[in-house]
């Protein structure tokens, strides 16, 4: 016996909604999986890693400007003097990305910074980089978290 024109109708719309629905759940089980795995944020930033170590030679640290060296951000706001802070980004935890003139930039948000004391200058970050320890060695600076 041949099923009947409307009872085949309703067969194929039952399948459509059943796989229209679990395509629905696909998309929402996927939102779900991006916004868990979404990394850090302000209030949960990756924090710079405490057993960081960089060395660099104070010539390469550039007069009222800075360099990014490993984990860190070494500056010289002043002739003879250096400054060194995580370059862990305090917005989200991306690393920073570039120093131009006096400012440091992070690329992942816009964040920037300021040279002189890592005091932030341009959110979306709210607070400055974390500040970190310089010891010069002759022509040398050690950096350490």
């Amino acid at each position: 016996m041949k099923p009947s024109h409307r009872q085949a109708l309703a067969r194929a719309l039952s399948r459509r909604t059943v796989l229209r629905g679990a395509g629905a759940a696909g998309v929402a089980a996927a939102g779900v999986g991006v916004t868990a795995c979404s990394g850090p944020d302000e209030h949960n930033p990756r924090l710079p890693d405490p057993n960081a170590q960089a060395t660099i030679a104070k010539s390469a640290v550039p007069e009222g400007s800075g360099v990014i060296v490993g984990e860190f951000v070494v500056t010289q706001p002043e002739k003879g003097e250096f400054a060194a802070y995580s370059a862990a980004c305090p917005h989200q935890g991306c690393n920073v990305t570039d120093v131009v003139g006096d400012t440091i930039q992070c690329a992942c948000h816009g964040s920037q910074f300021a040279v002189a004391d890592g005091s932030m200058t341009q959110g979306p970050a709210t607070t400055g980089l974390t500040p970190a320890t310089v010891t010069e060695d002759g022509d040398e600076l050690q950096l350490t978290a």
